[in-house]
């Protein structure tokens, strides 16, 4: 809701999507089609991209008798990790990172295959491997259903005022929080954050 608050032109062709796929809002429910709307799942993509659940390193100990990692060696019981908002925001994956881009995600003239299939290879939200989330699937179906659904029914929009700065960069501060139109965490295993908040009406047409 943040981006989508702060990016009109990605909002509008947003509901654009979901307005013209759904002639009723009964027909929106989980399931393999719900996944198959590119835009919605290009904006969840970038999202969660630009603001990775949990941004930091998950650290792992070095088992006996040590690892190579890109060409170091590095003794056994130290902790390694990589922060997945360091990744996400790497531009060799996503050029222009601090935007959000949702058509990064999707194949056109200007967006060739190996570009979108470079930035899947990097994108880990729900971490990699083992490790990782095991109910990935079922978290973008509710969040492609859940955003659907509101916004089929409503339009919204950022406040006025103070409340709808929260969450947001403050101009002239540094290491990142001067990025207006990013959502500020905190991390401290998971995200911490503020915000944000968005007012709604029931839709116009």
């Amino acid at each position: 809701m943040f981006y989508l608050s702060r990016y009109p032109a990605c909002y509008e062709k947003l509901a654009a999507e979901i307005r013209s796929t759904f002639l009723d809002s009964s027909d929106i429910h989980s399931g393999p089609v719900m996944m198959s709307y590119p835009y919605l799942r290009a904006c969840i993509n970038e999202t969660m991209r630009m603001s990775p659940p949990a941004g930091g390193a998950m650290w792992r100990e070095v088992e006996p008798p040590g690892a190579c990692i890109d060409g170091y060696l590095v003794p056994e019981g130290y902790d390694v990790g990589t922060s997945m908002y360091a990744i996400h925001h790497n531009e060799v994956y996503y050029p222009d990172s601090y935007t959000f881009t949702p058509e990064r995600w999707l194949q056109d003239e200007t967006n060739s295959e190996a570009a979108v299939e470079r930035a899947y290879s990097a994108l880990n939200p729900f971490s990699l491997g083992p490790g990782g989330c095991v109910e990935r699937s079922l978290a973008c179906m509710e969040l492609s259903g859940t955003l659907a659904m509101l916004i089929w029914h409503l339009d919204f929009r950022r406040p006025q005022g103070q409340r709808g700065r929260l969450g947001e960069g403050t101009e002239g501060l540094r290491n990142g929080r001067h990025r207006v139109n990013e959502f500020q965490l905190v991390d401290h295993l998971t995200s911490l954050k503020d915000g944000p908040f968005v007012e709604f009406c029931w839709r116009r047409s």
